[in-house]
């Protein structure tokens, strides 16, 4: 944890190191299939590095390790900031298709950015700060059994392109269930740490103490939160 923050005392900081990677990771759980049922995956970033494809959270199979080809079949969905534009890329997969979607503004620009990718009735939606910036058809979401992992999108985090991200994390909540938000967009964007409520799956504030590797899931069934390297 580090105590440059959105909410609370501190947020999960991840450093571009290859030799000595970070990334946070927790165990797959039924709590993570989403299937066919709406939901909401959420959070705020704060980055302003534009060098390479950002992992920012990912519950994927990359296949083989350093492989380029993804394991669409043991895939649900994942987040990153694109290499060239700093938009929001998301990804999902239903048996052996990828889907994917971009957003439309810049968000590795060094302020601190409210993403939300959202399932209404059968429509996915993607939020930068409020406002509506993709929409997709949404076919059921493959029920993956990997780890849900923050900051690098290698299915062991030992080799191959990592596309780490360089910069913070804060406020992380899967709510399984809910379309939180209203799918129009222009909405404002939580002005305060979320509480957790029966839809609420992972909860992660990020608070701690300044360089602790200590975190916390806040849900009413918290899992472990494995930190890897500095994170």
């Amino acid at each position: 944890a580090i105590q440059a923050r959105e909410f609370g005392t501190a947020s999960a900081q991840f450093e571009e190191d290859t030799s000595n990677p970070d990334w946070l990771s927790v165990p797959d759980s039924d709590y993570f299939s989403l299937g066919s049922d709406e939901f909401t995956i959420e959070c705020w970033i704060n980055s302003s590095n534009t060098a390479n494809y950002q992992t920012i959270v990912k519950h994927y199979d990359r296949g083989s390790s350093g492989s380029w080809a993804w394991n669409q079949s043991n895939s649900s969905f994942r987040l990153e900031t694109d290499i060239t534009t700093g938009y929001v890329n998301v990804g999902w997969a239903s048996s052996s298709t990828g889907y994917s979607m971009a957003g439309t503004s810049n968000t590795v620009d060094g302020n601190w950015h409210h993403i939300c990718f959202m399932r209404k009735s059968s429509t996915l939606y993607l939020f930068v700060d409020g406002a509506l910036e993709n929409t997709a058809s949404s076919v059921a979401f493959n029920n993956s059994t990997k780890t849900i992992d923050f900051g690098q999108n290698q299915t062991d985090g030992s080799a191959g392109d990592m596309q780490l991200f360089d910069g913070y994390i804060d406020e992380f909540r899967f709510s399984n269930g809910i379309a939180r938000y209203g799918v129009n967009g222009g909405w404002t964007p939580p002005s305060a740490a979320f509480t957790s409520d029966q839809y609420t799956k992972l909860l992660l504030h990020f608070d701690g103490a300044n360089d602790g590797t200590v975190f916390t899931d806040s849900s009413d069934s918290p899992h472990t939160v494995t930190a890897v390297g500095d994170a």
